[in-house]
């Protein structure tokens, strides 16, 4: 899809009071690529473009979920221990770590800084059959009453 294509869909989705708000497509786009998109520098991901997300202007507010985020952890741990799939498991969230792909909180700092964060569930796919990647992480950007899907353009 050309980039013009793909504008206009993401501004199909939008609702009259945001189109309004809105200046236009081109001025629109050049502030989000000059605010949210840059280079990696350094790291495993050098050289690689880095988007922010693209938040509704008037989304809902995305409630503190640690309490969910906890629940899904201990059952995924759960199963995957059941299924001795633990320790893979273990190894790809600590690649995503390394790679920057996700944030790592530790003990202390993740006491301190609950408060009014939005957590990402997630859980293990196990695909057998298949010959490279028998296991992913999928993140559940829609788990709970608002979701970070709610607050975000499609």
């Amino acid at each position: 899809m050309d980039a013009d294509r793909l504008f206009k869909h993401f501004f199909s989705h939008m609702t009259s009071e945001e189109k309004e708000s809105t200046e236009s497509i081109d001025t629109f786009v050049n502030n989000y690529m000059l605010n949210n998109i840059k280079i990696v520098e350094s790291g495993p991901n050098k050289g690689r473009l880095q988007a922010g997300l693209v938040w509704r202007e008037s989304h809902p507010p995305l409630p503190t979920n640690l309490s969910l985020a906890k629940k899904w952890l201990i059952n995924t741990v759960s199963k995957l221990q059941k299924m001795n799939l633990y320790q893979q498991y273990d190894e790809e969230i600590k690649r995503q770590v390394d790679e920057n792909v996700v944030d790592c909180l530790g003990p202390l700092k993740f006491e301190n800084s609950c408060a009014g964060h939005h957590f990402l569930p997630h859980f293990a796919v196990v695909r057998e059959n298949h010959q490279t990647t028998k296991l992913r992480i999928v993140f559940a950007a829609n788990a709970g009453r608002i979701s970070l899907y709610d607050c975000l353009y499609p």
